[in-house]
């Protein structure tokens, strides 16, 4: 698949402002509703913004993080910010997790700034332990809960950097990939939802560090279908339930 390029430069207002309960320095949460900190795009899916977007060069240029604002952003926010990406369902659109990272990282200058912090994996890993599995989609906010699958399985990916690997220390690790094994046991109990990315960690390392982990197994069409209902949420695709409405990524 081609990488995705950039073409056009969005101009952000600067500026303090307060909505609902959630106060805004720059555009970065600094009083965080229901525990939310980060940067807040100003342009996201679901808005009337988003949907005039005229294909996914203009997504992708939409939600970078102003360079003035990303310097000053603590690693915590940073990290936030990521979860949240409106695009971070790319990464899971390529022939391998790690070609979607690679992917994702060329593109997201949060992502990117973010591998550059010395606490990196401090954060990651924090971060990583305190997400729970889900085990069951409600009716409510369908696409929401289907969106916490894929941050899970994203920074999963994270984790099975070389550069994030190699800064625990044995012990760090050891706790790191327990932690990874527990939750990747919930999720082969869940194959609806987990059947595309529930072996994201394992997948990686075969890649980068070749070894035989035996945890990757075929996939129910229902999990492929609650991945197209994800891409469709977020606005990366049309009605795909119509047969149309799927955005070339370049």
């Amino acid at each position: 698949m081609p990488n995705i390029c950039s073409s056009l430069l969005i101009v952000l207002c600067v500026a303090l402002l307060c909505v609902g309960s959630t106060a805004y320095v720059n555009n970065i949460i600094v009083e965080p509703k229901e525990g939310r900190i980060g940067y807040d795009y100003p342009v996201k899916p679901g808005t009337a913004e988003w949907g005039k977007l005229g294909g996914h060069p203009e997504m992708v240029e939409a939600t970078q993080i102003p360079e003035d604002i990303l310097k000053r952003m603590p690693t915590d926010a940073l990290m936030e910010t990521i979860m949240h990406y409106p695009l971070l369902l790319d990464a899971f659109l390529y022939d391998s997790p790690q070609m979607g990272f690679e992917a994702v990282l060329g593109k997201f200058n949060g992502l990117q700034e973010f591998m550059l912090r010395e606490d990196n994996h401090t954060q990651l890993l924090s971060t990583y332990k305190k997400l729970g599995v889900l085990t069951e989609i409600l009716d409510k906010d369908v696409g929401t809960q289907l969106n916490k699958t894929y941050i899970l399985s994203f920074l999963e990916i994270m984790l099975a950097q070389d550069e994030i690997r190699m800064k625990y220390s044995p012990q760090e690790l050891a706790d790191m990939e327990s932690e990874v094994e527990r939750k990747y046991g919930i999720k082969i109990a869940h194959p609806d939802l987990y059947g595309v990315t529930k072996s994201t960690y394992y997948d990686v390392l075969e890649l980068l560090a070749p070894r035989q982990t035996n945890k990757s197994t075929p996939f129910p069409t229902s999990s492929i279908l609650l991945f197209l209902e994800a891409l469709r949420y977020n606005g990366i695709i049309g009605d795909w339930s119509a047969g149309r409405g799927l955005l070339p990524l370049s």
